[in-house]
């Protein structure tokens, strides 16, 4: 199927999920990851979520999974950056 380079809204409406995908530059899964990754990333800025992970003078509190010592008490189960990684990996494998 050949796209034309510039897109009208009717021929969208006759596209299906992969079509539209390809049209909007999402053709390949690296793509779409990184795309939904930084969405889910301005979302979760956008909600507040990564301030759990921080602590009062701004370091980033350990990640208790990976801490060398997972009863710290100021460790936590949430990573800043988990958020992100998840959203892209579940919009790159979408379709």
């Amino acid at each position: 199927m050949e796209y034309p380079t510039i897109v009208r809204a009717q021929d969208l409406e006759n596209l299906g999920l992969a079509d539209t995908l390809v049209v909007l530059g999402l053709k390949n899964w690296p793509a779409r990851m990184v795309v939904g990754s930084a969405v889910a990333g301005a979302i979760s800025y956008c909600i507040k979520r990564p301030r759990c992970c921080f602590s009062a003078d701004g370091s980033i509190k350990p990640f208790r999974p990976l801490s060398a010592d997972p009863l710290e008490e100021n460790s936590t189960y949430l990573h800043f950056m988990l958020v992100p990684l998840l959203g892209g990996f579940v919009l790159g494998h979408m379709v």
